[in-house]
């Protein structure tokens, strides 16, 4: 059976006036591998709440596949997250990332990732944290005529970043509501 290990970086979105649209990749991963089986989902390396069928790497990599169309088959999932929960560094999209890249390189890379950023914000619904997620770099994204649009801008080799994570959680949705 054919096995992949995709490496996404942490993202940090919402820089200065750019609500849902400045993001910026930053040097903290989490590494997804997928290995096709028969049958089945089996996920690992996560909190049992996130081993079911609703897992994000596991939805991606299922809309990419019905995209390609190609048949769910089985697949096991082991998640090596180092990208804290719900504390605003794209845990989420991260995995989206990791699922619809897992997806496409196992069934020969046939979508670009162009591709994979339209099928992955259409289970997001915004761009800031998938694009450079998918690019790197500092993007400015947005959405025009349903689609996600982005440009990456490759950072200062001088630049560093410091995250101050809070012992909280909060989700996304929550934080806009």
């Amino acid at each position: 059976m054919k096995r992949v290990t995709v490496r996404v970086p942490a993202t940090t979105a919402n820089l200065g006036p750019g609500f849902d649209a400045f993001g910026c990749a930053l040097s903290l991963y989490t590494d997804v591998t997928f290995e096709e089986t028969a049958e089945g989902l089996e996920i690992t390396g996560c909190d049992e709440a996130y081993t079911g069928p609703d897992n994000l790497a596991y939805t991606a990599y299922c809309a990419v596949l019905n995209t390609l169309s190609e048949e769910v088959r089985g697949v096991k999932i082991h998640i090596d997250a180092h990208i804290p929960i719900c504390r605003g560094l794209g845990s989420s999209a991260a995995l989206l990332v990791a699922g619809a890249m897992g997806a496409n390189i196992l069934h020969g890379s046939r979508l670009s990732t162009q591709g994979l950023l339209n099928i992955t914000n259409a289970m997001e619904g915004h761009p800031d944290n998938l694009a450079p997620a998918f690019y790197g770099g500092l993007t400015a994204s947005m959405v025009d005529g349903g689609l996600p649009v982005c440009v990456s801008f490759p950072l200062h080799p001088g630049w560093e970043f410091l995250a101050l994570v809070p012992e909280f959680s909060l989700s996304t949705s929550l934080a806009r509501s």
